[in-house]
């Protein structure tokens, strides 16, 4: 029997709408969501890319998995296809939720795929391709990951604990985001090596707290004012004008503004992955100019109209 009685707690409701992936295995991260997958089908062999997260990795090494890296192009498809026999896979991210429909188009050549929707939380899994997700790159929650692949035992597993890593959550709430910025990078170390266990009570509460049709759209229409003002100087115009469900940034690049320009004007962007640099470490490669040169526009629910238009105001005046 539940505790009846006694002081309140975070005021949380269910407004009705699930989950949104409310069929989906159910993990304490996206990494252990993958790290699920890859041990109920027992992988021996994966293909990954070079313009890939360290997190990615992380359960791959952990279980011994051997693998190799492949190149992708300017549109960030496979520049060539692995030969894939029936122990190997492939795993291929669904770029900023901008590759559905190119990964329709590789299921249809790939029998043995692993997409990373983690940053594509509204796509949903090509029916027979084992997917993951994590739902902390869309929403405020202090952990969790869906799996979508074979049956798994994961009820087995001892349910997470997140209290604790939620204070950068709380202070960006109360204060604003320079205070919680070292609760926040301290909260993303704690994400390494953490074991495989199931979403904690707190995020499936505030999971089943989000109105997510609202969000996607809110999401689409901030993507739209930016793409409107700066796709005529988006050198990564094609790429933004991707079909998509619900996008996770706008992906801008310009040799007229950085990063630290924003930086300067409290616009703060996310670098899509500088690790890159060490695999990959000539610069006329797509992987390398990624991770140097890409400005991941904040585009999310968030924010509105004023936003988009302060962010369009300050990278047109860097053209004079």
């Amino acid at each position: 029997m539940k505790a009846i009685g006694g002081y309140l707690e975070l005021e949380l409701s269910d407004c009705g709408s699930g989950t949104y992936h409310d069929n989906a295995v159910t993990t304490n991260s996206g990494r252990n969501a993958l790290r699920l997958l890859l041990r109920e089908r027992e992988v021996d062999h994966i293909y990954i890319p070079y313009y890939v997260c360290t997190a990615v990795i992380e359960p791959i090494k952990e279980l011994n998995v051997s693998y190799e890296f492949y190149r992708i192009d300017e549109n960030l498809e496979l520049k060539t296809l692995p030969d894939v026999n029936k122990d190997s896979y492939i795993l291929y991210i669904n770029y900023f939720g901008l590759k559905g429909a190119y990964i329709d188009q590789l299921y249809r050549s790939v029998n043995n795929l692993i997409i990373d929707n983690s940053q594509a939380f509204y796509d949903r899994p090509v029916k027979g391709a084992d997917t993951f997700y994590s739902p902390r790159k869309f929403f405020g929650v202090p952990g969790g990951g869906y799996a979508y692949g074979p049956a798994s035992n994961i009820e087995a597993f001892e349910r997470d604990i997140t209290y604790e890593r939620s204070e950068h959550l709380l202070i960006r709430t109360d204060i604003g985001p320079e205070a919680g910025y070292k609760k926040y990078r301290d909260n993303e170390q704690r994400f390494a090596g953490r074991p495989l266990r199931r979403m904690s009570n707190l995020s499936e509460r505030l999971l089943s707290n989000i109105d997510y049709e609202g969000v996607r759209q809110r999401r689409a229409e901030n993507y739209n004012i930016l793409h409107k003002a700066l796709g005529d100087r988006n050198e990564l115009s094609d790429l933004a004008e991707s079909s998509y469900n619900c996008p996770l940034i706008y992906p801008f690049r310009n040799e007229a503004i950085g990063r630290k320009d924003l930086l300067r004007e409290k616009i703060y962007i996310p670098q899509y992955w500088s690790d890159v640099k060490k695999y990959l470490s000539t610069h006329d490669c797509i992987e390398y100019q990624f991770a140097n040169d890409l400005i991941a526009l904040p585009i999310d629910q968030r924010y509105d109209e004023k936003e988009m238009h302060y962010i369009i105001d300050v990278i047109t005046k860097r053209y004079g």
